[in-house]
């Protein structure tokens, strides 16, 4: 494993993922989000659990990279966006998943499927432009 390189992906990756996860969550579905107010913590409350946030969005980068460089072969963008197509509708999956259990609208359920899966797809782009072996 190029240690360099992974450092590299895993810092791009946090910072792709928390402008990301901003854009989508902060903007995007906010109008959604604020139809279910009694689902999400107060806007106020928010900061008091930003760290375990960003302690999450790193750690995502971090275990994604790391199984993006178990099979790394050095095949351009396409292994990047192959890598985050499967890994994207399984995370999106589980995401979409919880409509089963949480009272959310069928659209927000939609919405977090494919902006997951758009994100890393995204990421594993980075990825696959980002690290090269030793």
């Amino acid at each position: 494993m190029n240690k360099q390189r992974f450092a590299l992906s895993v810092i791009a990756g946090f910072v792709f993922i928390f402008a990301y996860e901003f854009l989508v969550h902060g903007i995007l579905l906010l109008p959604t989000y604020e139809t279910t107010p009694h689902l999400w913590r107060a806007p106020e409350e928010m900061g008091d659990y930003s760290i375990f946030m960003f302690a999450m969005q790193f750690l995502m980068s971090a275990v994604l990279c790391f199984i993006f460089t178990r099979n790394f072969e050095d095949k351009g963008i396409g292994e990047g966006a192959r890598f985050g197509a499967m890994m994207g509708l399984l995370l999106g999956l589980a995401m979409f998943a919880s409509y089963a259990w949480m009272p959310i609208s069928i659209g927000l359920a939609l919405g977090w499927l494919v902006t997951t899966f758009v994100e890393i797809v995204i990421l594993g782009v980075i990825f696959s432009l980002l690290y090269k072996k030793a």
